[in-house]
């Protein structure tokens, strides 16, 4: 009978929270479309791949720009301190994911919103407003 009560408790917990993530406000398609899903994939993308591509990313910059000695020295100092930032970024976002904190769950690091995104302007996943189709 326990098992039975938290098993329904359970379930009941999972579509509440099922149904609070998926309540996303509406915004114009000309915007990027922020939510707690978005929140939580930045959040763990940054946990999971940020911390340790981002050191190596900034060694690999600093060498193509000023060489080994460089990339050695200054590029590590530099990537272990972005990756820090973006390993305890993903940390806070992933742990309040559900709460729209910043305001409407918009990212707190834009250089760029995920790692692995070109554009930091702009997501590559934002809806686009095609402006031939207007009448």
């Amino acid at each position: 009978m326990k098992k039975k009560k938290i098993f329904i408790l359970g379930c009941l917990f999972c579509l509440l929270t099922i149904t609070i993530l998926f309540a996303e406000e509406v915004l114009p398609p000309s915007q990027p479309v922020y939510g707690p899903l978005r929140k939580l994939g930045r959040g763990l993308q940054n946990i999971t791949i940020g911390f340790p591509f981002q050191l190596f990313k900034d060694v690999e910059d600093t060498y193509k720009q000023d060489g080994v000695v460089a990339a050695g020295t200054a590029g590590a100092i530099k990537g272990l301190a972005k990756g820090t930032i973006r390993l305890f970024t993903g940390l806070y976002e992933t742990l309040t994911f559900i709460f729209p904190i910043p305001e409407d769950y918009k990212p707190i690091m834009n250089d760029p919103e995920f790692f692995l995104q070109t554009d930091p302007e702009f997501p590559e996943d934002a809806p686009v407003v095609d402006s031939s189709d207007k009448e």
